[in-house]
């Protein structure tokens, strides 16, 4: 609030709108719970969100833990996205890492620029309420 009367006081209308829209950025992803999402594993790939991706397009899985859950990472061959991941209990992430090991190799994906700058911005402005 501090921020936007100063900026208002210099005149400076568009820095008083990045700032709202930050915060309400903010605000909506703080707010808005996940949406629930079915995955299933087929004998031709994994139906993610009700899109297929078959083996061809799948290049290799491994397993990360966040915020106390375990999550499936499935690295992606082709387009924008580089990944998806799957959010299991886990009994069922030790049935879907004997599937997938039968179809795609276990090993992490390194790490691009746009991943580094996302961990570093995480880190320093945490979204999560403790």
């Amino acid at each position: 609030f501090l921020l936007g009367l100063i900026f208002a006081l210099l005149g400076e209308w568009l820095l008083i709108l990045v700032c709202v829209s930050v915060i309400f950025v903010y605000y909506v992803f703080s707010t808005v719970p996940p949406e629930l999402v079915e995955h299933q594993i087929t004998n031709f790939g994994i139906r993610f969100a009700g899109k297929d991706y078959y083996w061809e397009q799948l290049s290799q899985f491994w397993t990360t833990e966040k915020w106390g859950s375990k999550i499936v990472n499935i690295g992606l061959r082709f387009g924008f996205v580089r990944s998806f991941q799957m959010l299991a209990t886990e009994e069922e992430i030790k049935i879907i890492i004997e599937i997938l090991k039968k179809y795609l190799p276990e090993e992490t994906l390194p790490p691009t620029f746009t991943d580094k700058a996302a961990t570093w911005l995480s880190e320093k402005i945490p979204l999560e309420i403790s």
